[in-house]
């Protein structure tokens, strides 16, 4: 799915719901996500960069209200704006395959997280294509 077609479906998705869900869910952290998703489907790109000043509780509920493809890192998280699948990649499973990566690469317990992280990114990506 295109970004500008990935907005339009969002966009279509706050017309639908009620105002009191719209009270509910649209707080001042949520227009922040909207802006960033907005700039980043005007410039073409397929994931928004959400800084850490909004807080998480936040983009959660926001990004489970509409099914969205969030990988949350300890600086900032990243949504991606492929299509509305809602898998999430956490931010303690990402401190723990970076520090699995560097300290111990040839772990089982590594090799399941780097599978789950391959897996999002599969998820998330669906319909990407790529260049060799």
């Amino acid at each position: 799915m295109l970004a500008k077609n990935f907005y339009i479906k969002l966009s279509e998705m706050i017309d639908d719901m009620s105002d009191e869900e719209r009270i509910e869910i649209l707080n001042q952290d949520c227009l922040i996500i909207l802006k960033r998703i907005k700039e980043s489907c005007d410039s073409g790109q397929h994931f928004a960069i959400v800084p850490n000043k909004v807080l998480n509780r936040n983009l959660k509920s926001f990004a489970k209200k509409f099914n969205l493809c969030v990988y949350y890192k300890r600086s900032n998280s990243i949504i991606f704006l492929r299509n509305f699948c809602g898998v999430s990649f956490s931010s303690f499973k990402d401190d723990r395959y970076r520090f699995l990566k560097c300290i111990f690469p040839k772990s089982l317990e590594y090799k399941n997280v780097e599978l789950e992280r391959k897996d999002f990114f599969e998820k998330a990506l669906k319909g990407v294509k790529r260049v060799k």
